[in-house]
């Protein structure tokens, strides 16, 4: 069986509020990351590669989490991500793509929907970027965890799952040096064409991605 059809028998489709991208900087203790990264990720959400319907301020995500602790547990979950209050970036990020190219917007988008489900998911808050060939791109604080946890993250515009999961395990063993995060979302995901999150906490020194490891699975509600 296929990570992804295996996380399937692992989701939790419950009720969830909506991860507003308005919370960025409250749910962080920042005021820049809303300008900093709420177009892109409005742009990728909202516009393009598919664009909401007239009216929508929400879209689902499916999640594929693991979370930290002794026995890492996988697990998928039905989540949104909405932009109510947001209309004037709403207005503003349908012409972004005519100041930065799609990689770039890919990339911006990917980093702030991690911010968004890293506290929404771990409570972890934002420390600081990591320099290029530092390993990964970011520090966050985990409640619980003494020191600072490495995020590792990517996007990728319109891709099929495997192309998702290839991506995942790749950051894991080049990018990580020691547990942290490793987060990989993809705005058209597969043949379902939903947004899609990886979330994983993987420990690189444990030889595997605890993600595809014998830990508990959890079931599905």
């Amino acid at each position: 069986m296929s990570d992804e059809s295996g996380s399937r028998d692992n989701e939790k489709d419950v009720a969830f509020g909506v991860i507003e991208v308005a919370s960025l900087d409250e749910r962080h203790e920042r005021n820049d990351l809303i300008r900093v990264f709420g177009l892109s990720v409005l742009h990728r959400l909202a516009v393009d590669p598919a664009r909401a319907e007239a009216g929508a301020w929400k879209r689902p995500v499916r999640v594929d989490r693991i979370a930290p602790g002794p026995r890492p547990e996988r697990r998928e979950e039905a989540r949104e991500i909405g932009w109510a209050g947001l209309s004037d970036l709403l207005e503003q990020c349908e012409v972004i793509s005519e100041v930065l190219n799609q990689q770039e917007i890919t990339e911006q988008a990917a980093i702030g929907v991690m911010l968004l489900l890293v506290h929404e998911l771990e409570e972890a808050v934002l420390s600081r970027v990591l320099q290029i060939g530092s390993g990964s791109d970011y520090l966050v604080g985990v409640p619980g965890r003494e020191g600072l946890v490495e995020v590792e993250v990517s996007g990728i515009r319109s891709g099929s799952a495997g192309e998702a999961s290839s991506r995942l395990g790749k950051r894991t063993r080049d990018r990580l040096r020691g547990p942290g995060f490793v987060s990989v979302t993809t705005f058209q995901h597969g043949e379902s064409g939903e947004a899609h999150s990886y979330l994983h906490f993987v420990d690189p020194a444990a030889g595997v991605d605890r993600g595809q490891g014998k830990g508990k699975r959890g079931r599905r509600s």
